[in-house]
């Protein structure tokens, strides 16, 4: 459950360093992605300080305590909750347990976690699959409604590459800058 962590940590409002990126390679993936425009890089520093937030809002919802091991490859940020992450973690079914299981799982996790803050109702879900360069990912998609102001679209995609599992993760509440995340996303290539 410890894998539902980086997409609750986009929650908060991270602050942006003054770098903006263009291109993503990852050669642990060998996986590549442009940038989508107008987002900035968040330091892996001020990363680490809201994940420790994150990490203690799901311990309480969750009431257990939570081992993240999930390993930054990037965080983007443009505005205030219009964010962008990827990070990978180990996973080994014959340790873990079944991966698809697991999926549903977090799903579950997420969802009380989300439910400790703010009234289940407002909350939607689906876990469905979506294919990215090529590649199936699990995909948690959520939306939560803050009444006279704005959705909030949370999307998680995830897959096992061996025994390792890659995340990224969108949060927006923004449509036309979701949209540059998930297009971005959706033209990354993996060779």
């Amino acid at each position: 459950m410890y894998r539902i962590l980086p997409l609750l940590f986009f929650i908060c409002s991270l602050p942006a360093s003054a770098q903006e990126a263009k291109q993503f390679y990852s050669k642990e993936f060998n996986w590549r992605m442009d940038f989508p425009s107008g987002f900035q890089t968040v330091s892996t520093a001020e990363d680490a300080q809201y994940q420790k937030k994150g990490k203690e809002m799901m311990e309480k919802a969750m009431a257990m305590e939570i081992e993240n091991h999930a390993k930054l490859l990037f965080s983007l940020k443009s505005d205030d909750f219009n964010h962008m992450e990827a990070n990978y973690q180990p996973f080994d079914e014959a340790v873990d347990g079944n991966y698809s299981e697991s999926v549903q799982l977090v799903a579950e996790a997420m969802i009380q976690t989300l439910s400790a803050q703010i009234p289940r109702e407002r909350i939607k879900s689906e876990v469905t699959n979506e294919t990215i360069g090529g590649l199936n990912f699990h995909v948690l998609r959520i939306t939560v409604a803050i009444p006279n102001k704005f959705d909030m679209q949370m999307h998680m995609h995830s897959r096992l590459f061996g025994n390792k599992e890659l995340a990224v993760n969108l949060i927006y509440i923004d449509a036309q800058k979701g949209k540059l995340m998930f297009d971005a996303w959706k033209n990354s290539t993996f060779n």
